[in-house]
Protein backbone atom coordinates (compact mmCIF):
# COMPACT_ATOMS: atom_id res chain seq x y z
CA UNK A 1 0.00 0.00 0.00
CA UNK A 2 1.05 3.72 -0.45
CA UNK A 3 1.01 6.24 2.05
CA UNK A 4 0.69 9.83 1.59
CA UNK A 5 1.07 12.32 4.44
CA UNK A 6 1.27 9.47 6.67
CA UNK A 7 1.25 10.26 9.99
CA UNK A 8 3.52 10.08 12.77
CA UNK A 9 2.09 6.76 13.69
CA UNK A 10 3.65 4.27 16.43
CA UNK A 11 6.93 4.57 17.44
CA UNK A 12 10.13 3.73 15.55
CA UNK A 13 8.07 3.80 11.94
CA UNK A 14 8.14 5.87 9.32
CA UNK A 15 6.75 9.21 9.13
CA UNK A 16 5.79 11.18 5.99
CA UNK A 17 5.21 14.28 8.11
CA UNK A 18 8.90 14.16 9.07
CA UNK A 19 10.68 13.15 5.98
CA UNK A 20 8.80 16.13 4.18
CA UNK A 21 9.78 18.61 7.10
CA UNK A 22 13.40 17.19 5.90
CA UNK A 23 13.30 17.98 2.72
CA UNK A 24 12.08 21.36 2.70
CA UNK A 25 10.38 23.83 0.35
CA UNK A 26 12.60 23.03 -2.73
CA UNK A 27 11.03 19.17 -2.46
CA UNK A 28 7.39 20.10 -1.26
CA UNK A 29 5.85 18.67 -4.25
CA UNK A 30 7.61 15.46 -4.38
CA UNK A 31 5.36 12.33 -4.21
CA UNK A 32 6.40 10.13 -1.27
CA UNK A 33 5.13 6.33 -1.39
CA UNK A 34 5.68 4.78 2.02
CA UNK A 35 5.55 0.36 1.84
CA UNK A 36 5.42 -1.75 5.18
CA UNK A 37 6.94 -4.25 2.69
CA UNK A 38 8.42 -4.03 -0.79
CA UNK A 39 10.58 -6.09 -3.31
CA UNK A 40 12.46 -3.32 -4.68
CA UNK A 41 11.59 0.69 -3.98
CA UNK A 42 13.74 1.15 -7.29
CA UNK A 43 11.58 -1.49 -9.12
CA UNK A 44 8.78 0.11 -7.89
CA UNK A 45 9.66 3.77 -8.99
CA UNK A 46 11.02 2.86 -12.83
CA UNK A 47 7.46 0.68 -13.05
CA UNK A 48 5.79 4.09 -11.66
CA UNK A 49 3.77 6.08 -14.04
CA UNK A 50 3.43 9.31 -12.07
CA UNK A 51 4.47 12.25 -13.35
CA UNK A 52 5.66 14.01 -10.26
CA UNK A 53 9.20 16.06 -10.80
CA UNK A 54 10.18 14.07 -7.89
CA UNK A 55 9.09 10.63 -6.27
CA UNK A 56 10.55 9.18 -3.28
CA UNK A 57 9.58 5.53 -2.30
CA UNK A 58 10.77 4.22 1.37
CA UNK A 59 10.03 1.05 2.87
CA UNK A 60 10.13 -0.54 6.24
CA UNK A 61 11.56 -3.69 4.73
CA UNK A 62 12.72 -4.74 1.25
CA UNK A 63 12.42 -8.36 0.15
CA UNK A 64 13.97 -8.56 -3.50
CA UNK A 65 16.37 -5.53 -2.90
CA UNK A 66 19.48 -5.24 -5.73
CA UNK A 67 22.80 -3.99 -5.99
CA UNK A 68 25.39 -2.88 -8.23
CA UNK A 69 26.04 -6.09 -10.96
CA UNK A 70 23.11 -7.40 -9.61
CA UNK A 71 23.81 -7.99 -6.18
CA UNK A 72 21.38 -9.12 -3.06
CA UNK A 73 20.78 -6.55 -0.81
CA UNK A 74 19.31 -7.25 2.46
CA UNK A 75 16.46 -5.16 4.51
CA UNK A 76 15.63 -6.48 7.77
CA UNK A 77 12.51 -5.10 9.28
CA UNK A 78 12.92 -1.45 10.23
CA UNK A 79 15.76 -0.70 7.63
CA UNK A 80 16.66 2.15 5.82
CA UNK A 81 16.10 1.61 2.21
CA UNK A 82 14.79 4.32 -0.13
CA UNK A 83 14.98 5.23 -3.85
CA UNK A 84 14.40 8.67 -5.60
CA UNK A 85 12.97 9.06 -8.78
CA UNK A 86 13.84 12.39 -10.62
CA UNK A 87 15.06 14.47 -13.90
CA UNK A 88 18.35 16.30 -14.31
CA UNK A 89 18.55 18.61 -17.31
CA UNK A 90 22.00 16.30 -18.67
CA UNK A 91 21.66 14.34 -21.68
CA UNK A 92 22.69 10.68 -21.65
CA UNK A 93 25.88 10.54 -22.78
CA UNK A 94 26.97 12.99 -19.53
CA UNK A 95 25.16 11.00 -16.95
CA UNK A 96 28.49 9.21 -15.80
CA UNK A 97 29.56 9.83 -12.45
CA UNK A 98 26.27 10.00 -11.42
CA UNK A 99 26.80 7.77 -8.26
CA UNK A 100 29.95 8.99 -6.92
CA UNK A 101 27.58 12.58 -6.68
CA UNK A 102 25.32 10.31 -4.83
CA UNK A 103 28.87 8.86 -2.62
CA UNK A 104 30.03 12.25 -2.12
CA UNK A 105 26.24 13.82 -0.72
CA UNK A 106 25.79 10.52 1.59
CA UNK A 107 29.46 11.08 3.19
CA UNK A 108 28.56 14.71 3.62
CA UNK A 109 25.50 14.07 5.32
CA UNK A 110 27.20 11.02 7.36
CA UNK A 111 29.47 13.41 8.57
CA UNK A 112 27.32 16.14 9.72
CA UNK A 113 25.70 13.77 11.82
CA UNK A 114 28.52 12.44 13.62
CA UNK A 115 29.67 9.32 11.28
CA UNK A 116 33.39 10.92 10.85
CA UNK A 117 34.50 8.33 9.20
CA UNK A 118 32.48 7.30 6.61
CA UNK A 119 34.11 7.35 2.95
CA UNK A 120 33.40 6.33 -0.51
CA UNK A 121 34.84 2.99 -1.95
CA UNK A 122 34.59 3.83 -5.52
CA UNK A 123 32.22 3.49 -7.40
CA UNK A 124 29.08 3.41 -4.74
CA UNK A 125 29.99 1.95 -1.36
CA UNK A 126 29.86 4.10 1.36
CA UNK A 127 32.70 2.59 4.06
CA UNK A 128 33.90 3.53 7.64
CA UNK A 129 37.24 1.78 7.74
CA UNK A 130 37.01 -1.50 6.13
CA UNK A 131 33.16 -2.18 6.89
CA UNK A 132 30.68 -1.31 4.37
CA UNK A 133 27.30 0.93 5.93
CA UNK A 134 25.41 1.98 2.30
CA UNK A 135 25.09 1.51 -1.51
CA UNK A 136 24.05 3.19 -3.81
CA UNK A 137 22.71 1.93 -7.00
CA UNK A 138 21.68 4.22 -9.59
CA UNK A 139 19.35 3.12 -13.10
CA UNK A 140 18.12 5.14 -15.77
CA UNK A 141 14.49 5.70 -15.68
CA UNK A 142 14.16 7.59 -19.24
CA UNK A 143 15.98 9.65 -21.27
CA UNK A 144 15.78 12.11 -24.37
CA UNK A 145 17.96 14.65 -25.98
CA UNK A 146 18.49 17.51 -23.15
CA UNK A 147 17.31 15.65 -20.02
CA UNK A 148 17.84 12.07 -17.94
CA UNK A 149 15.41 10.76 -15.47
CA UNK A 150 17.30 8.74 -13.10
CA UNK A 151 15.94 6.44 -10.08
CA UNK A 152 18.56 6.52 -7.47
CA UNK A 153 18.37 3.45 -4.44
CA UNK A 154 19.97 4.03 -1.12
CA UNK A 155 20.30 1.01 1.30
CA UNK A 156 21.93 1.95 4.73
CA UNK A 157 22.93 -0.74 7.16
CA UNK A 158 20.57 0.60 10.32
CA UNK A 159 20.47 -2.61 12.82
CA UNK A 160 21.80 -5.44 11.20
CA UNK A 161 19.52 -8.50 11.20
CA UNK A 162 20.19 -12.09 10.66
CA UNK A 163 20.03 -12.81 7.25
CA UNK A 164 22.92 -9.49 6.65
CA UNK A 165 25.15 -11.89 8.62
CA UNK A 166 25.22 -13.80 5.89
CA UNK A 167 26.91 -11.35 3.52
CA UNK A 168 30.46 -12.58 2.93
CA UNK A 169 32.08 -8.99 3.63
CA UNK A 170 32.37 -6.72 6.62
CA UNK A 171 29.50 -4.89 7.53
CA UNK A 172 28.37 -1.76 10.31
CA UNK A 173 25.41 -0.45 11.01
CA UNK A 174 24.11 2.88 12.53
CA UNK A 175 22.85 1.14 15.81
CA UNK A 176 26.40 -0.05 16.38
CA UNK A 177 28.42 3.55 15.38
CA UNK A 178 25.35 5.21 17.54
CA UNK A 179 26.09 2.51 20.81
CA UNK A 180 22.27 1.48 20.67
CA UNK A 181 20.79 5.24 19.76
CA UNK A 182 21.17 5.43 15.94
CA UNK A 183 19.44 9.16 14.10
CA UNK A 184 15.25 8.81 13.99
CA UNK A 185 15.13 7.00 10.09
CA UNK A 186 12.43 9.24 8.79
CA UNK A 187 14.80 12.57 9.39
CA UNK A 188 17.60 10.77 7.94
CA UNK A 189 15.86 9.34 4.28
CA UNK A 190 14.76 13.28 4.02
CA UNK A 191 18.13 14.63 4.92
CA UNK A 192 20.02 12.70 2.15
CA UNK A 193 17.10 12.98 -0.49
CA UNK A 194 17.56 16.72 -0.08
CA UNK A 195 21.34 16.82 0.00
CA UNK A 196 21.09 14.03 -3.09
CA UNK A 197 18.27 15.95 -5.42
CA UNK A 198 20.68 19.29 -4.62
CA UNK A 199 23.61 17.88 -5.59
CA UNK A 200 22.46 15.67 -8.74
CA UNK A 201 21.03 19.06 -10.06
CA UNK A 202 24.12 21.02 -9.81
CA UNK A 203 27.04 18.81 -9.74
CA UNK A 204 26.21 16.70 -13.01
CA UNK A 205 28.13 16.86 -16.24
CA UNK A 206 30.67 16.26 -13.56
CA UNK A 207 32.81 19.59 -12.86
CA UNK A 208 36.59 20.00 -12.01
CA UNK A 209 35.68 21.09 -8.63
CA UNK A 210 33.67 17.90 -7.95
CA UNK A 211 37.22 16.37 -8.02
CA UNK A 212 38.23 17.83 -5.43
CA UNK A 213 35.72 17.08 -3.17
CA UNK A 214 35.87 13.05 -4.05
CA UNK A 215 39.31 13.43 -2.53
CA UNK A 216 37.84 14.14 0.89
CA UNK A 217 36.26 11.03 0.66
CA UNK A 218 37.90 8.66 -1.29
CA UNK A 219 38.73 5.58 0.77
CA UNK A 220 40.63 4.16 -2.03
CA UNK A 221 43.17 6.62 -2.28
CA UNK A 222 46.65 5.38 -2.48
CA UNK A 223 45.85 1.77 -1.56
CA UNK A 224 46.60 -0.89 -3.54
CA UNK A 225 43.85 -2.18 -5.11
CA UNK A 226 43.08 -5.40 -7.98
CA UNK A 227 40.35 -4.39 -10.74
CA UNK A 228 38.33 -6.94 -12.25
CA UNK A 229 37.23 -6.30 -15.55
CA UNK A 230 34.32 -8.55 -16.55
CA UNK A 231 32.94 -11.05 -14.30
CA UNK A 232 35.06 -12.70 -11.33
CA UNK A 233 36.00 -16.12 -11.32
CA UNK A 234 35.25 -16.08 -15.31
CA UNK A 235 37.95 -17.49 -17.77
CA UNK A 236 37.16 -14.10 -19.52
CA UNK A 237 38.45 -12.09 -16.54
CA UNK A 238 41.10 -9.85 -16.82
CA UNK A 239 42.79 -8.47 -13.14
CA UNK A 240 44.92 -5.38 -12.49
CA UNK A 241 46.95 -4.70 -10.11
CA UNK A 242 47.75 -1.00 -9.24
CA UNK A 243 47.91 2.30 -6.94
CA UNK A 244 44.71 3.84 -6.62
CA UNK A 245 44.63 7.37 -7.75
CA UNK A 246 41.70 9.40 -7.64
CA UNK A 247 39.35 9.34 -10.75
CA UNK A 248 39.27 11.62 -14.12
CA UNK A 249 36.36 14.11 -15.68
CA UNK A 250 34.38 11.30 -16.41
CA UNK A 251 34.49 9.70 -13.02
CA UNK A 252 36.63 6.70 -13.99
CA UNK A 253 39.00 5.22 -11.32
CA UNK A 254 42.55 5.99 -12.07
CA UNK A 255 45.54 2.75 -11.41
CA UNK A 256 49.16 3.43 -11.68
CA UNK A 257 50.28 -0.04 -12.91
CA UNK A 258 54.02 -1.41 -13.49
CA UNK A 259 52.38 -0.46 -16.90
CA UNK A 260 51.62 2.94 -16.66
CA UNK A 261 48.03 4.53 -15.80
CA UNK A 262 45.08 2.55 -16.49
CA UNK A 263 41.38 3.97 -16.11
CA UNK A 264 38.49 1.67 -15.27
CA UNK A 265 34.53 2.98 -15.90
CA UNK A 266 31.93 2.22 -13.20
CA UNK A 267 30.50 -0.82 -15.84
CA UNK A 268 33.51 -2.85 -16.55
CA UNK A 269 34.98 -3.78 -12.86
CA UNK A 270 34.89 -5.04 -9.39
CA UNK A 271 37.35 -3.52 -6.79
CA UNK A 272 39.27 -5.36 -4.16
CA UNK A 273 41.89 -4.28 -1.71
CA UNK A 274 44.56 -6.38 -1.63
CA UNK A 275 45.55 -7.79 2.29
CA UNK A 276 48.48 -5.71 3.64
Amino acid sequence: MTIDNKPSGSAGSLSARVIRSELGDAMSTAKLHLHTSIESTNTYLLQSSEKSVVEICAAEMQTQGRGRRGKEWFTPMHGVTFSMKLTVPVPLMQIGGGSLVCGVALCDTFHKIGVARAAVKWPNDILVGDAKLAGILVEIAAHSEYSTTLVVGIGINYRAGPEQQKIDRQIIDLHRLYEGNPPDRSQLIGKICKRVHADLSEALPLMPSFIDNWSKYDALAGQSVTVVQGSPGSASADSVTGCAAGIDERGYLLVETDQGPRSFSSAEVTIKKLAS
